[in-house]
C-alpha cells in the first residue's frame, strides 16, 4: 500500500465531508494519441482504452490519498513556512472552523486565523482527511454517466428538451469541469481521457 498527496478544492472538500463526493476525474498526462506509442511502449487500441492501472498517478486499489486543500494555522504563524506551522489549522471549506489533531477547537474563531495558504504547500501533518482508493478505471470526459456526475458531488439540474425532461447530474459535472480544466486545455469539448478515480474515507 502507498500513500500519495491530492489536491481538492473547497467545493470538492465540501462534498467528501457531506458523503456526497466518492469519485474524481483528472487528465492524463500526457493524453494519449491512439495508435501511438504512450508509456513504457503501451499503444491504446482505437475501439478501447484499457490503460493497466498501475499506471495511475493517483494510485490502484487499496492505496491511500492523503488531501491538501487550501488552509491556514494561527495569525501569529504568518511569516512561518508551511513546514514550520503548528495546529491549530483552518480550513476554507470549513468556513472559519478551527481544528486541532483531535477535532474542532471551540475556543478559536475565524478571527484568530492568518492568511489562507494554498492547498499545495499543505504539509502531511496538516491534513485531516485520508482516502482508500477503491476502483481506478480510465474513460473519456464525455463518457460520464448522470449517476458518475452524482458520485462527483455534483448537483442535479432539470433538463430536456420536445416535452421530456429529467434530473441530470452531468450539466452541473461539465460547468465545474470548465471552471477547473478549460484554460489548461482539457475542457469538455476536447474530450480529453481521464483517470477515474473512486474512493471511501478513512479517516
Amino acid at each position: 500500500m502507498k500513500t500519495r498527496p491530492i489536491l481538492f478544492n473547497a467545493e470538492a472538500v465540501q462534498g467528501i465531508l457531506a458523503g456526497r463526493k466518492t469519485q474524481t476525474r483528472r487528465p492524463v498526462k500526457p493524453q494519449p494519441q491512439l495508435g501511438k506509442p504512450w508509456r513504457h511502449g503501451w499503444t491504446i487500441d482505437p475501439q478501447e482504452m484499457d490503460v493497466p492501472i498501475a499506471f495511475c498517478p493517483y494510485g490502484i486499489p487499496g492505496d491511500r490519498l492523503w488531501v491538501r486543500e487550501t488552509w491556514a494555522a494561527l495569525e501569529s504563524q504568518n511569516s512561518r513556512k508551511p513546514r514550520q506551522t503548528e495546529g491549530p489549522f483552518w480550513y476554507k471549506a470549513d468556513r472559519g472552523l478551527a481544528h486541532m489533531r483531535q477535532g474542532l477547537c471551540r475556543s478559536l474563531s475565524s478571527s484568530d486565523a492568518g492568511k489562507w495558504r494554498p492547498s499545495i504547500h499543505m504539509p502531511r501533518w496538516a491534513s485531516r482527511l485520508t482516502l482508500e482508493v477503491t476502483a481506478v478505471r480510465v474513460e473519456r470526459v464525455q463518457n460520464i454517466t448522470s449517476d458518475d456526475a452524482q458520485a462527483e458531488g455534483c448537483k442535479s439540474t432539470y433538463t430536456g428538451q420536445s416535452g421530456s425532461w429529467w434530473y441530470d447530474y452531468t450539466v452541473d459535472f461539465i460547468r465545474l469541469w470548465n471552471s477547473i480544466y478549460a484554460k489548461r486545455g482539457y475542457g469538455w469539448s476536447a474530450n480529453p481521457w481521464l483517470w477515474v478515480v473512486e474512493f471511501e474515507v478513512t479517516q
